[in-house]
């Protein structure tokens, strides 16, 4: 089952699905509309409603019909004749032939009338479906859902199952609220209304629950029902005006009720209810004790009063000649004319509805004359007739009306009468003011088709008043309409079309300024003299310091950066407290920073930060005042505008304001503040690396300064290329190997050590090199590795420090590989040659740590001869808890 109408597709474009999928059955008979005995209402009009004209009004002047005309019209003409089967095939005909024609829109909306009009209630659904989804705003719209309501409606009364009956009735509701919402006024509102109003009263008189929320709903509808009711549809007006009252009454709003079924009175002829409101007034008078006014009312149901022509045409009369002099008495004159009904033959009434005609449009003149905008739009809704007018007055009629609309803000309303008026009097002056005027209230709606109306008016109207104002002054409409949306090429190019000298002079500012405003933010170079022109004409403007600040910008766009500082400091100067004070010296800054005049740019930065704290660019500018600084080779003050840069916009100044807090925090050898930047930065995934030279001086710093090997064995294996070893210093693999040493990694030392020993050839490195790869594979206990890589070391160094541990290093392998003779004479060799405090005593105790292992009470007596040699000689020596591998 697919929705009638939801509640927010009435309020869009968007065709509401009305149609839902049933199994082929017989089209049921239209039900007469039946309200409940309770609640009587009489049958509904829809059958009565007329289609709409033809999409497209073919000129009436002679000429040859093409074929596509010629199928067309013979469809239009078996649909008039009301022969609807032979209609749908030639409607299908012509679809056929011509899908994309340009009578396509009418055609499918014929189609569905045709089904419509022979109850096929579910087949005439899906057509106004189709039709509804691909003519959105088809001027047939309204009808279409108005139909479609009827067809749900018809559907209700064929169901048993009161689900399916509720369902279709809430589909119905809501295909007749759209109505409402496509056109708010007119016949088919009037129609979709009375629906509306007939299908609460129905239900306030079955559901007790919520009888009340359904009476106000009754109310509401029929007041639009009535107000909107065609002049030949009295007798529903009367029914919907009585049935309000009535709701009102069941209401309790008694007064309310009284006042309706007394303006009901107000109109005697052809009034079926007019007795049944004078007995319901009477009625409610005695309920309340007024007798006196209930016996008058009782009275007056035994009288009949018919009005003649000439009483209207008097009163019409009386009040056309007090208009000017004596309004007061012109209104109760014409509200009379108005108010009286003749009851006459055909003929004499319409006459008298002329004069009634008349009537209103004295009213809506005295109205419209006392600003009373409000009276002049209820006087023109209750007009029945406004054709019966000359042509001149019509045109002041719709005119009046329109504008009334207009000032009471309802432009949807205000621009289908200005339309009217266009439609009334072609060609001529009235009309064309009549469309700025449309164009205008558009504009006040925020119409999104003014852009192409206005193009439309200015064609239609170019040849036959081509030195109008009027044209230029649409051109402005449009203009303006792209301006307050921000659309600057298109409002650009609208106030290009104005000629400025159809302008009155005190509108020309305005046409400037805005044109250079919309020239230089959408990038145009014509917005410099523009604007230009603007500081000219209008140099005391309050818009002068805007128009500076634009011109400034767009100097700045076309890489004039002198002539765009040059309007910044006219800014900065001239006009501080305006509202561009704020981007004139954003912009500023940014133009010298362009210029790489970076004391410029943190001075502007600051004073902006400084005269507007809360500025959107704060970000940008604590990044750019750090920046400078930086450049400035002030560290120390970039790093806190680095920071703040970067806590208010880290989306926009992370990886920059980071990136130059490494540089600031290594300028100064601030190993701690430059570490968790460093840290933070590697654990993003940003593209850009930190230079080697950062990660190795840090490495480096760490490793010799503070002997943090973990951390500087982690910022040098950044740095390192195992891949590539050649691309590594061999100083850089040595400390990286060290310190992967010093921090139990010994195996991946062996690795950075290898990789040394293959590119370093200095003597004193590379014996420097062994040692530390033989104290490796001693970690590893790889014995005779370490043995190997010390002999090779000794080859290298005989008698330096770095020989003396070479010699330790072999004594601790030969040891670890159980060669006590060997290691002995290593240590002994150590204990010879050198006497250094930090390896001499710690080889002697070796020494006589093996000594002792020999039980030999010879060689334990030559143990502790040395150990009395290492008190003596190195009294601050502390033996270890077990002798280590140096």
């Amino acid at each position: 089952m697919t929705p009638a109408l939801a509640a927010a597709a009435a309020l869009t474009m968007a065709a509401p699905v009305l149609s839902r999928a049933q199994g082929a059955a017989e089209p049921p008979v239209r039900p007469a509309t039946v309200i409940p005995e309770a609640v009587p209402a009489p049958a509904a009009p829809a059958a009565e409603a007329p289609a709409q004209p033809a999409t497209e009004v073919r000129p009436a002047k002679s000429r040859v019909k093409s074929p596509e005309e010629e199928l067309f019209d013979f469809c239009e003409d078996v649909f008039r004749r009301g022969d609807y089967s032979l209609a749908l095939r030639q409607y299908g005909q012509y679809l056929q032939v011509h899908p994309n024609g340009r009578f396509r829109d009418e055609a499918r909306f014929k189609t569905a009338v045709c089904y419509y009009r022979t109850q096929s209630w579910d087949t005439a659904l899906a057509e106004l479906d189709s039709y509804l989804r691909d003519f959105p705003v088809s001027r047939n719209r309204v009808v279409a859902l108005y139909y479609a309501g009827e067809c749900h409606l018809s559907l209700s009364g064929t169901q048993p199952d009161p689900v399916q009956k509720a369902e279709h009735q809430r589909f119905a509701g809501d295909a007749y609220r759209a109505v409402l919402q496509a056109g708010k006024t007119g016949t088919y509102a009037a129609f979709a209304a009375y629906r509306l109003a007939y299908l609460a009263y129905n239900a306030a008189g079955t559901d007790t629950a919520n009888a009340k929320t359904n009476y106000r709903d009754a109310v509401r509808y029929f007041t639009i029902a009535a107000a909107q009711m065609p002049a030949e549809k009295t007798n529903l007006k009367h029914l919907a005006m009585f049935f309000k009252a009535r709701s009102q009454k069941y209401l309790g709003e008694l007064k309310s009720a009284t006042a309706s079924f007394e303006e009901l009175l107000k109109y005697k002829e052809n009034n079926e209810y007019y007795e049944k409101s004078l007995l319901e007034l009477a009625q409610l008078d005695m309920e309340a004790g007024r007798r006196e006014a209930a016996m008058e009312r009782f009275e007056a149901l035994a009288r009949e009063s018919k009005q003649m022509l000439t009483r209207v045409q008097a009163l019409v009369n009386s009040g056309m000649m007090s208009v000017d002099n004596k309004p007061d008495e012109a209104v109760a004159l014409f509200e009379k004319a108005v108010n009286e009904k003749g009851g006459e033959a055909p003929n004499v009434q319409a006459q008298i509805e002329a004069e009634q005609a008349r009537a209103r449009y004295g009213l809506i003149r005295v109205y419209f004359k006392r600003d009373e905008w409000q009276k002049v739009v209820d006087s023109w809704r209750v007009m029945p007739s406004y054709l019966s007018l000359g042509t001149d007055l019509r045109a002041e009629l719709l005119d009046r009306v329109g504008t009334a609309y207009s000032n009471l803000e309802q432009h949807a309303r205000a621009v289908e009468i200005f339309r009217l008026l266009e439609e009334h009097a072609p060609g001529g002056e009235p009309a064309l003011q009549a469309g700025y005027k449309r164009l205008v209230s558009m504009f006040k709606g925020n119409d999104p088709v003014l852009p192409e109306s206005a193009e439309q008016y200015v064609e239609g109207w170019r040849e036959a008043f081509p030195e109008s104002e009027l044209l230029d002054k649409a051109w402005l409409v449009r203009a303006a309409y792209y301006f307050n949306r921000g659309v600057w090429e298109a409002a650009a190019d609208s106030y290009q079309r104005v000629r400025p000298a159809k302008l009155e002079p005190d509108r020309v500012p305005t046409y400037l300024y805005q044109k250079g405003y919309a020239e230089a933010a959408h990038g145009d170079k014509s917005a410099v003299d523009t604007l230009s022109a603007f500081l000219e004409k209008a140099p005391d403007d309050e818009r002068v310091p805007m128009a500076v600040l634009q011109r400034g910008l767009s100097r700045m766009k076309a890489q004039d950066l002198t002539g765009a500082l040059a309007d910044f400091q006219t800014i900065r100067e001239k006009h501080p407290q305006s509202p561009g004070m704020e981007v004139a010296l954003c912009n500023s800054a940014r133009v010298k920073a362009s210029r790489q005049d970076h004391a410029g740019m943190v001075a502007d930065y600051a004073q902006l930060l400084k005269e507007f704290p809360q500025t959107k660019v704060a970000g940008e500018a604590h990044y750019w005042i750090g920046s400078g600084k930086f450049n400035l080779k002030d560290y120390a003050a970039a790093v806190p505008e680095l920071k703040e840069a970067r806590k208010l916009d880290a989306k926009a100044y992370f990886a920059d304001s980071t990136m130059l807090l490494i540089l600031a925090y290594t300028a100064q050898e601030d190993v701690d503040s430059l570490m968790p930047e460093v840290d933070a930065w590697l654990r993003g995934a940003q593209e850009k690396k930190i230079s080697p030279n950062i990660l190795r001086w840090l490495g480096e710093t760490l490793f010799q300064k503070r002997r943090d090997y973990a951390k500087a064995a982690r910022y040098l294996a950044l740095v390192v290329t195992p891949e590539s070893p050649a691309d590594t210093k061999p100083e850089i693999w040595a400390s990286y190997g060290e310190c992967l040493l010093e921090s139990g990694r010994p195996a991946e030392a062996v690795t950075a050590f290898q990789f040394d020993l293959e590119q370093e050839q200095r003597n004193p490195h590379r014996a420097k090199a062994y040692l530390f790869l033989s104290r490796a594979h001693l970690r590893l206990k790889q014995y005779e590795e370490a043995t190997k890589a010390a002999e090779n070391g000794m080859d290298i160094e005989k008698e330096s420090v770095v020989a003396a541990q070479l010699r330790m290093a072999a004594g601790d392998a030969a040891e670890g590989a159980g060669r006590v003779r060997e290691a002995m004479s290593h240590y002994n060799a150590v204990k010879v040659a050198w006497a250094l405090p930090e390896l001499t005593p710690l080889a002697i105790f070796k020494l006589a740590a093996l000594l002792d292992k020999t039980g030999d009470p010879a060689e334990k007596n030559r143990a502790d001869a040395l150990r009395k040699e290492i008190a003596a000689n190195y009294p601050d020596f502390k033996a270890p808890a077990a002798a280590p591998a140096p």
